[in-house]
This record gives structure tokens, C-alpha cells and sequence, in this order.
């Protein structure tokens, strides 16, 4: 499928005049990334601090569970989402995504826990 649309464009003086094509090879994505696993979405994380999404911080306390991160995630307004990935059984991942495509909507994700830790794309 190919769309056509109208691209503002400059030049300088002396530059050639002609007809140039410009062609789009990928269009921005959101950003997202993936926490490291946990065996329960409904138990205790044990982890405490804060996790900065979108410049809203979102506290952590021990008896939160991978539910309740989420929640408190969607309820912030932070420009993204999370959600839970069920891997497996044992195997649950916090999962969020930038409302925003580009660099605009980049998420970054502390170097340890709590929080994200796994970049994906």
C-alpha cells in the first residue's frame, strides 16, 4: 500500500532545481519496556522507593503487589500504560508502554529494582 502526502521542504540559493522523492522506511513506535520476573502478580513485591514514569514518581511500598504497581502506574496520568505479561505460571512482568511515539515518549528504567529493568522493543 502507498500513501501520498505533501512534505514542507526548503532549499538554498543555488541549489539544483528538480523533483525530489522522499521516502518514509519506518514510521516512530512507543516505547516500552518489561520488569524482570516475579512468580505472582498477586503477592508481595517486598521492594520500597519510587519509580519515575513520565515525570510522575509512583511509590512503591513492600506489601505492594505487581496488581497494585500497575494500577497505580494507569491511575497516574504519567503517559503510559503498564500492564501485566503472564509469562508463565511462575513468571509475571510488569509491562508498560509510552502513550507517546519517538523520542517524545521515551521511557528509561533504573539499573536495578524496583521497577522496569529489561528494555524491549
Amino acid at each position: 500500500m502507498r500513501a501520498c502526502a505533501t512534505a514542507p521542504a526548503s532549499a538554498r540559493a543555488g541549489a539544483p532545481a528538480g523533483r525530489y522523492d522522499i521516502v518514509v522506511s519506518q514510521l516512530a513506535q512507543s516505547h516500552k519496556i518489561s520488569s524482570a520476573g516475579f512468580a505472582a502478580d498477586d503477592a508481595a513485591l517486598g521492594l520500597e522507593g519510587e519509580v519515575l514514569i513520565g515525570g510522575e514518581a509512583i511509590s512503591i511500598s513492600a506489601a505492594d503487589t505487581l496488581e497494585d504497581l500497575r494500577d497505580a502506574i494507569n491511575a497516574a496520568g504519567a503517559g503510559a500504560t503498564a500492564s501485566i505479561l503472564h509469562v508463565s505460571d511462575t513468571d509475571h512482568r510488569l509491562f508498560i508502554a509510552s502513550l507517546t511515539s519517538g523520542a517524545d515518549g521515551a521511557l528509561s528504567s533504573p539499573a536495578s529494582p524496583p521497577g522496569p529493568t529489561a528494555p524491549s522493543t
